[in-house]
């Protein structure tokens, strides 16, 4: 049997846009922006051979999405939203 070497995340790896911006520095509001475009374009990022949402939606946090903390990033798809933020969409 082959060894599982993939890495497993919990709810606190996936960061929302206020950590985002805390992390890399920038405006919150350009991380957001890029969130909630790769959120309704339904933007994938392709964990071993299947497509994974790489933004996914809080169901616990009840706010509405301009806030900045509902939408959540998948640790692997921090490259996609910064692709995002460069186009400036």
């Amino acid at each position: 049997m082959p060894s599982v070497t993939q890495t497993t995340y919990t709810k606190k790896d996936f960061l929302n846009a206020k950590q985002l911006a805390e992390k890399w520095g920038c405006d919150i509001e350009d991380v957001n922006r890029a969130m909630i475009h790769a959120y309704k374009r339904g933007t994938t990022i392709l964990i071993g051979s299947s497509p994974r949402p790489a933004v996914t939606l809080d169901r616990t946090n009840h706010t509405a999405l301009s806030q900045g903390t509902r939408l959540r990033l998948h640790p692997l798809a921090h490259d996609k939203i910064k692709e995002i933020m460069a186009k400036g969409k």
